[in-house]
């Protein structure tokens, strides 16, 4: 729900985007063609890739706390040193399977979406 979210907002500030893109002549110039032809990689555009970059991270995120839910290893009475290994093969195992939806969701390939999680890391799109 939150990725559809995203996307509409995403999407409607693309719209603002290309419709504030007027010349003089007032006609209006797409702003994802022009970013295309400077910064098409992977086959999208970084617009896309950013959109992308964040579904992985949220993908991630949900495994992450998932596990810490499951076996608590940072606060709280069940928390333990016990809990690092189970959480970790869980979150593992979350994670895989929550970035898999991704691939599929936007139809990109495993190496697709290490490359575009490098990418983002190296360009700063963790930063708000």
């Amino acid at each position: 729900m939150r990725t559809r979210v995203l996307l509409i907002a995403s999407a409607m500030l693309f719209s603002i985007l290309v419709i504030g893109c007027q010349d003089s002549a007032g006609t209006i110039q797409n702003h994802e063609e022009k970013e295309s032809k400077n910064e098409e990689y992977l086959g999208a555009s970084e617009f896309r890739r950013k959109i992308i970059f964040g579904a992985i991270l949220e993908a991630e995120d949900r495994a992450d706390k998932e596990a810490e839910e499951r076996y608590p290893t940072y606060s709280g009475p069940n928390a333990s040193g016990e809990n690092v290994q189970p959480n970790a093969e869980l979150s593992k195992e979350l994670a895989e399977k929550y970035t898999a939806e991704v691939r599929a969701e936007y139809e990109i390939s495993k190496d697709e979406q290490i490359d575009i999680g490098n990418e983002g890391v190296t360009k700063g799109w963790l930063e708000p």
